[in-house]
C-alpha cells in the first residue's frame, strides 16, 4: 500500500515537469530501487520537454495563436511500418535524419546511413511519405497513435548556421542568386563600403533582410523559417522532442523509441564536419549586430524559444560565451 502511494505521488511529480531534480530527490531519500528504475533520467527529460511544449501551446492558443492557412505538413515524414512521424528541421542535422528514414525503407535498407551522399539524400527524399499526402482522418489517426518526433536547436544559433552554410562556408550559388544578390543590392550601405568590395553577403545584411517587413510578409525560406511554423507543434503535439545541444543521447533515445536502437548508426559530428561549430562563432558574429536589431530578431523567433524551452538570450549573454571558446 505504501509503495502504491509513493508511485502515485511520483506520477504527480512527473506531471509537473520537475525534471532530473525528482530523480536526485528520490535517490537522497533512499526510496526503493524499483522506483528509481521506473523513470530514467532520459524519460524525465523527455517528459519535461513535452509537458512544457503542451503548457506553452495551451497558453498561446488562449492568446489567439492560429495556424496560417498556407502552412502544410510537407516537412513531416511518416513511416507507417515503425509508426513514427518526424518533422525535419533544416540546420538541425536534417540531412542525417532523412538518411535514417531513407535507410528504413525496404528498398534502400542499410544500417549505415552515411552510404548515402548528401546530394543524393535530398533527391531521394521524394521517395519518402509525408503527412500532407494523407486525408484528414488519416492525419488524425497518426497524430493520436504514432510517435511524433522533432529535433530543434537554439534559434539564433540556427539562424547563423543557415547563413554560414548558404552564404559563407559553401558560397552556394543557388542561394546567392535567389537571395544573396538581392540582399546585397538592398541592404549594403554603398556610402560606407569601398567600391572594390565585391564580397558576399554579410551577416548584418542578412539580419536586416530577416527583419524587413516585406521579407516577413513573403515568408522565410525553410532554412531560416521558424521550426514552429515548419512543424506545427501546437497541432501535432510532439511526444518526443530532441535537441541539437544533446544530439547524440537524444538520437539514441529516439532510435530506442522506434525499436531501431543498434540497427541504425547515426553519424557523429566529427565524421562529417571539420570546421568550428556555429556555437563557437556565435559571439563573434552577433557582436556586430546593433542592440535594437538583436532585440527585434529575438522577438521574431520568440515563439520557438517559448515552445521548446530555450532561454531568450540578451546580446550581453551571447557576448559572454566568447570566453568559453578562447
Amino acid at each position: 500500500m505504501r509503495h502504491m502511494k509513493l508511485k502515485r505521488r511520483l506520477n504527480v511529480l512527473l506531471s509537473f515537469s520537475l525534471g532530473a531534480v525528482i530523480i536526485e530527490y528520490l535517490a537522497v531519500k533512499g526510496l526503493p530501487e524499483c522506483f528509481l528504475n521506473r523513470y530514467t533520467a532520459e524519460e524525465v527529460k523527455m517528459s519535461t520537454r513535452v509537458d512544457k511544449l503542451n503548457h506553452m501551446c495551451n497558453w498561446l492558443v488562449n492568446k489567439g495563436y492560429k495556424l496560417k492557412e498556407s502552412q502544410r505538413f510537407k516537412h513531416i515524414i511518416v513511416d507507417d511500418k515503425y509508426k513514427v512521424m518526424f518533422c525535419y528541421v533544416p540546420k538541425v542535422a536534417c540531412t542525417n535524419f532523412i538518411r535514417i528514414f531513407l535507410s528504413l525503407k525496404d528498398n534502400i535498407n542499410s544500417s549505415d546511413p552515411m552510404h548515402l551522399k548528401a546530394g543524393d539524400v535530398h533527391i531521394l527524399k521524394k521517395n519518402l511519405t509525408f503527412l500532407d499526402t494523407f486525408s484528414v482522418p488519416e492525419v488524425e489517426y497518426r497524430i493520436k497513435h504514432y510517435t511524433k518526433a522533432i529535433f530543434v536547436r537554439e534559434p539564433l544559433e540556427r539562424v547563423f548556421s543557415a547563413f554560414r552554410n548558404k552564404f559563407l562556408k559553401t558560397n552556394n550559388q543557388i542561394f546567392m542568386h535567389s537571395f544573396g544578390e538581392k540582399i546585397i543590392r538592398i541592404y549594403r550601405n554603398k556610402s560606407t563600403v569601398n567600391s572594390s568590395d565585391t564580397g558576399g553577403v554579410k551577416f548584418t545584411e542578412f539580419v536586416q533582410y530577416l527583419l524587413d517587413g516585406k521579407t516577413i510578409k513573403q515568408g522565410y525560406n525553410e532554412h531560416w523559417e521558424l521550426f514552429s511554423n515548419l512543424c506545427h507543434p501546437c497541432l501535432i503535439r510532439y511526444n518526443f522532442i530532441g535537441k541539437y545541444e544533446s544530439l547524440e543521447t537524444d538520437v539514441n533515445s529516439f532510435l530506442k523509441q522506434i525499436s531501431m536502437e543498434g540497427k541504425i548508426k547515426f553519424p557523429k559530428r566529427e565524421t562529417y564536419y571539420k570546421h568550428k561549430s556555429s556555437t563557437e562563432l556565435l559571439s563573434v558574429v552577433y557582436e556586430n549586430i546593433q542592440p535594437e536589431m538583436f532585440e527585434n530578431l529575438t522577438k521574431i523567433f520568440e515563439k520557438d524559444y517559448l515552445l521548446f524551452d530555450y532561454e531568450i538570450p540578451s546580446r550581453k549573454q551571447i557576448m559572454k560565451k566568447r570566453v568559453l571558446f578562447r
